[in-house]
């Protein structure tokens, strides 16, 4: 990360040892947070333990411990799908991903290389993702948990994680993070999934 930053944009990251403890447990669950001064600048990385919440949620996140420290807290996840970024960029949230993308705005920076999901195809889906769209689909793209579709297809929870993640990079489906459940949405009613299906499998 360091070396991304000094590379691209010749900022120098010097990372800090004190630690940040005074915070809630659910941030704590969910994050760990590292003290960095960017050219100067005191701000804290906030790297998500565990697959990324709603926007809106990380948003609240951040809020709660910009509050405490008094600095700005910079996302910084392992990837990003497209809808994510977009989200990130209009709540106006601080994010980087190392070597793809890096978005500062209280140092007017942003950089984007590549973002996850961007060039995906469809000769590149995964079956587990084929066989959750068509099933998705032939239930009504309505809201579908995926602890359903991991009973209903005799997938494995993380399959399941990982097939819905390419559905959503690919621009098929989002989802919502509610609670410990993820449930699978849809803008698109039945039809227009319908109509993109027969586009994506070759269906009449």
């Amino acid at each position: 990360m360091v070396e991304y930053l000094n590379r691209v944009l010749g900022i120098h990251a010097i990372y800090k040892d004190d630690k940040i403890t005074s915070m809630p447990n659910f941030i704590h669950a969910r994050y760990r947070m590292q003290r960095v001064a960017l050219d100067g600048n005191d701000v804290v990385f906030l790297y998500p333990r565990t697959e990324l919440d709603a926007v809106s949620a990380i948003k609240k996140h951040i809020d709660r411990i910009q509050k405490t420290v008094g600095i700005p807290v910079v996302l910084v996840p392992e990837y990003l799908t497209y809808r994510q970024k977009e989200y990130l960029l209009r709540e106006k949230i601080p994010f980087i991903v190392d070597g793809k993308q890096i978005y500062l705005p209280f140092m007017a920076v942003y950089l984007q290389e590549r973002c996850d999901g961007e060039k995906q195809t469809t000769e590149t889906m995964l079956p587990s993702a084929q066989l959750l769209l068509l099933y998705y689909i032939y239930h009504g793209c309505g809201e579908l948990p995926t602890s359903e579709a991991s009973d209903r297809l005799g997938f494995t929870p993380t399959s399941i994680s990982r097939a819905s993640r390419q559905l959503e990079e690919m621009g098929l489906i989002h989802t919502e993070k509610r609670g410990v459940q993820k449930v699978l949405l849809s803008e698109k009613k039945r039809r227009k999934c319908l109509q993109r299906q027969e586009i994506i499998f070759g269906i009449r």
